[in-house]
């Protein structure tokens, strides 16, 4: 080995070795609420120490007198307490909700709080926390 080789492995070991092992990028969005959205991680909400947080969705079927369809109410509550929701039969809505697990990311909108869901994201990746007690 050259001398300069041997400098440059010093070096690149010296500003390396500090570092340590990293196990991995890690995310953990509370739920945040505005006027028209809504979204956070399903793990960190149930996580979280302040005891309001929740986020998620329900789907039902309702045999009601405007015809049978199926629905989906999303709901977000923030630390504060603060509420938002939405609801949709779309079938698109019906089909991206039906993809969460435990440990979602959930992002939700509307044009106004309580009205009809006119986005839904669900993400799912192995930066976000499972789900703990």
């Amino acid at each position: 080995m050259t001398k300069t080789a041997i400098v440059v492995v010093a070096v690149v070991s010296a500003v390396l070795v500090p570092l340590g092992a990293r196990a991995g990028y890690k995310a953990g969005y509370t739920v945040t609420v505005g006027s028209t959205y809504g979204y956070g991680s399903q793990a960190a909400a149930r996580s979280s120490g302040d005891g309001n947080q929740y986020i998620g969705c329900t789907t039902y079927y309702n045999a009601g007198n405007s015809g049978s369809k199926i629905v989906v109410n999303c709901f977000a509550v923030n630390s504060a307490g603060t509420f938002f929701y939405c609801t949709s039969s779309a079938p698109e809505v019906i089909q991206v909700v039906a993809t969460l697990t435990p440990a979602s990311y959930i992002d939700i909108g509307a044009n106004s709080n309580g009205g009809q869901c006119t986005y839904v994201e669900v993400e799912d990746y192995s930066y976000y926390a499972p789900t703990t007690p």
